[in-house]
């Protein structure tokens, strides 16, 4: 029958996670998740995902390896602190993908590669303030945006995409209209931005 876990704070994982296809994860405290500390694997088996995802390991060359498609819901997030990340061209389906540096410590670094893999993010992708990231975009399909009043941004400076969907719906409070936002100096080798974004 189904499972459910509750998360009060994040769970630590110093290795691989495989979930139950019948479990349900989900937040009782908004930032809680699932905080991995070393190199490790990751099954999902399709388990119903509303938490959020870091990237923290001992070392900054430790990866953290998606071993099969990751859905979570739009509120969630993949946050790289320390390690890598790797999809091994896995889709992967979340509310942010955020990379944040350590200013405080010269010896954290992270690397995010996407392989193939097709990435919806509903609301944004953001690198700002890393400029250590290494990242490989190979031949991923990234997909910003939705249909439910998230604002979307794409905040990335120096990296090199393959292919960049932004359907920034316009976003309102009233009669204003909220700014979403593309920065930095990046390189794309197909970017498509949908005729009524509002970017």
């Amino acid at each position: 029958g189904s499972q459910n876990l509750a998360l009060d704070s994040n769970i630590i994982a110093h290795g691989d996670v495989t979930l139950n296809s019948n479990l349900t994860v989900y937040r009782n405290i908004v930032g809680s998740g699932i905080q991995f500390e070393r190199a490790a694997q990751i099954v999902i088996n399709a388990a119903s995902m509303d938490c959020n995802v870091l990237v923290s390991t001992n070392t900054n060359t430790a990866i953290v390896e998606l071993m099969d498609n990751l859905s979570m819901s739009d509120s969630s997030s993949i946050l790289l602190f320390n390690g890598g990340f790797k999809t091994n061209n896995n889709d992967v389906a979340v509310g942010s993908l955020i990379s944040i540096n350590n200013p405080s410590t010269a010896t954290d670094g992270r690397s995010l590669n996407l392989g193939a893999s097709q990435v919806i993010l509903k609301q944004k992708f953001s690198t700002q303030g890393d400029t250590s990231l290494v990242f490989s975009g190979a031949s991923s399909e990234i997909i910003i945006g939705d249909t439910i009043g998230y604002g979307n941004d794409l905040l990335t400076e120096g990296l090199v995409f393959n292919k960049v969907i932004l359907d920034f719906e316009p976003l309102k409070i009233g009669t204003f209209v909220l700014q979403q936002k593309i920065t930095g100096s990046n390189t794309f080798n197909h970017l498509e931005i949908d005729r009524k974004s509002v970017v």
